[in-house]
């Protein structure tokens, strides 16, 4: 799926060092997130099922894989001071939308 992907959207670590800016880094590195995190899930579920040394290796590499790319960002935040304010979004997904459900029950 990942190679069916343009490139000029495809994330990797050289654009902390190019020409782009940090938003069009921001949507490349969350949209490379999304598909990292869909991976590990996959991978989640299939080593849920039959726990076989090669499923577990997947998910391990996948959690490696989500775990680098979240500390090459740690590495490079004060290059994306300008969108900051988004980075809960990467963090706490999950917390975004039950604050949202909260908010909805409420009104």
């Amino acid at each position: 799926m990942w190679s069916s992907c343009p490139d000029i959207m495809k994330y990797s670590p050289a654009v902390w060092d190019g020409s782009m800016t940090s938003h069009d880094i921001w949507f490349l590195l969350r949209f490379y997130l999304d598909y990292l995190f869909s991976s590990f899930l996959i991978f989640r579920f299939n080593a849920r099922q039959d726990q076989s040394p090669e499923s577990i290796e997947l998910l391990l590499s996948a959690a490696k894989d989500v775990l680098s790319v979240v500390l090459v960002f740690n590495e490079q935040r004060e290059l994306m001071r300008e969108v900051r304010s988004d980075f809960s979004a990467v963090v706490s997904p999950a917390r975004e939308v039950s604050n949202l459900t909260v908010t909805q029950v409420q009104t």
